[in-house]
Formats: C-alpha cells, sequence, structure tokens
C-alpha cells in the first residue's frame, strides 16, 4: 500500500521529498517542481507538487495530529495528493496502521478502526493546570523571600529610627 501510493512522494523509508531520495529518480525526474513536470504548467492530467512533501516517518512526523483518528481523517480525505479520497477505507485504515507501526506507535491490539484510533493519542495532551500545595518548593520558596523582604524592611526602619534618635542625641548636646 504505502510503496505504491505514499513512496514516490514520501520517499522510501518516510523520510519526505528529501535530495537524497529525488537522487534515486531518473535525471530528468529529480527537479520535481520543472514546468511539465510538477511545476507551474504540469504535463496533461498532471499535477503541481507541494513545496515541502513532509517526513512520515521518525521524529515528531506525526504530532501534527492529536490521535491516530486525526490521521487517518487527514489521509484519506488529502491523499494521495494527486487523488484525494480515491482509495478504500479499508486502504486507509492499512496505511494508517503501517505509519503508526513505522513510528513505534502502539494502538493495544490487532485491528485499527475509527473507535480505537480515537483513543491513540500521538502527541501528550498539554498538561493541566494545578493548584500548588501550601508546601511545594515554589510556595516555601514565597513564603521565605517575603519572610527575607520583611526582615530588610525592618532593619532599614530601625537602621532609619537609630540615625534619627542619635541625630537628635546631637542635638541636645549642642
Amino acid at each position: 500500500m504505502y510503496w505504491l501510493n505514499c513512496q514516490p512522494c514520501h520517499g522510501d523509508r518516510g523520510q519526505g521529498l528529501t535530495d537524497e531520495w529525488r537522487a534515486q529518480y531518473p535525471p530528468e525526474d529529480q527537479n520535481c517542481w520543472d514546468s511539465g513536470c510538477h511545476g507551474r504548467n504540469p504535463y496533461e492530467d498532471g499535477f503541481k507538487l507541494p513545496e515541502i512533501v513532509p517526513a512520515l516517518i521518525g521524529p515528531q512526523a506525526l504530532a501534527r495530529f492529536d490521535t491516530a483518528q486525526s490521521l487517518q481523517s487527514f489521509i484519506s480525505g488529502n491523499m494521495p495528493f494527486q487523488g484525494p479520497a480515491s482509495l478504500s477505507d479499508e486502504e486507509y485504515w492499512q496505511l494508517t496502521a503501517y505509519l503508526l507501526h513505522a513510528n513505534r506507535v502502539e494502538w493495544g491490539g490487532p485491528t485499527l478502526d475509527s473507535t480505537v484510533a480515537a483513543n491513540v493519542r500521538l502527541r501528550p495532551e498539554p498538561p493541566t493546570a494545578s493548584v500548588e500545595e501550601p508546601n511545594s518548593v515554589s510556595a516555601r520558596w514565597a513564603w521565605w523571600l517575603g519572610v527575607g523582604l520583611a526582615m530588610g524592611g525592618l532593619s532599614l526602619a530601625l537602621w532609619g529610627w537609630r540615625r534619627r534618635k542619635k541625630g537628635q542625641g546631637e542635638k541636645k548636646d549642642a
């Protein structure tokens, strides 16, 4: 499935349309964006290729999708680029399963379907805001900072009072 529908653009290892991958093409087809190939004036029944064809396998390759279901929905609605939605549902699920497997994403069973895929996270959920415990490190640090500022203010006030007192004593002597 992948070899026939995805590999020409996304590479033999899912690396995307890299210079290295295009070097495997015949020399006359290595610049995919030439006019008459997949550039401004594609050949008859041709299509204009996007400037960037992303990697599908590797670190962060699937990170733009929240779940395996959102990945499958994107693939089935937009791929293959030259004929979106032209494969069967079964073929789209096979491609989704292949990409999950290639990216070492477990889905917990032999079958991948919409129910299972909705629960397979492809990027971590954002952390939820938590109420800080009063004895946590940052709360204790803030408390000690407050105590230190208060002590500093008290010391400054005491110093000012002693100076004033000393100044008043000098006036009496005069």
